[in-house]
């Protein structure tokens, strides 16, 4: 009886320090995983819209224009946008405001680069700020 009462006191030991492994690796997985996710979201956004063509200046400011702007000419430079949810935002800083989300493919008038940023502007005239890390963005000339 005493043998039995050791050998079950061991087994719930070994249960219980089974059961701490799992939640501790449980509560890593979800660490890892919240860091990995706000490393993403500097760029990223959630839910971004459409944006395509590129053309003249507006205000920075203005995050809606009843201006149409003009497709980008032979020469002209432009941003391509490499990947899905990028950040356009209203100054060039990783927690500026975003205005909203470009796509993949889109492609923005390059006006300006400040460290690590183009100033661009959208299909609707509307400028502001996007990442100029290459793996999220392109710089190309109009052929």
């Amino acid at each position: 009886m005493i043998e039995m009462n050791r050998t079950m006191r061991a087994l719930l030991g070994l249960a219980i320090i089974v059961v701490l492994f799992f939640v501790v690796l449980g509560f890593w997985g979800q660490y890892r995983s919240a860091r990995d996710s706000a490393a993403r979201s500097e760029e990223a956004t959630i839910q971004p819209s459409k944006v395509e063509g590129a053309a003249a200046k507006s205000d920075s400011k203005s995050k809606a224009s009843s201006k149409k702007a003009e497709e980008p000419k032979k020469g002209d430079k432009v941003v391509r946008v490499l990947i899905q949810g990028l950040n356009f935002r209203e100054s060039p800083a990783p927690d500026a405001n975003p205005i909203r989300g470009l796509d993949d493919g889109d492609t923005l008038l390059f006006i300006s680069k400040e460290g690590n940023w183009f100033k661009v502007e959208d299909g609707q005239g509307v400028e502001g700020w996007v990442s100029a890390n290459d793996q999220y963005t392109k710089l190309e000339t109009v052929k």
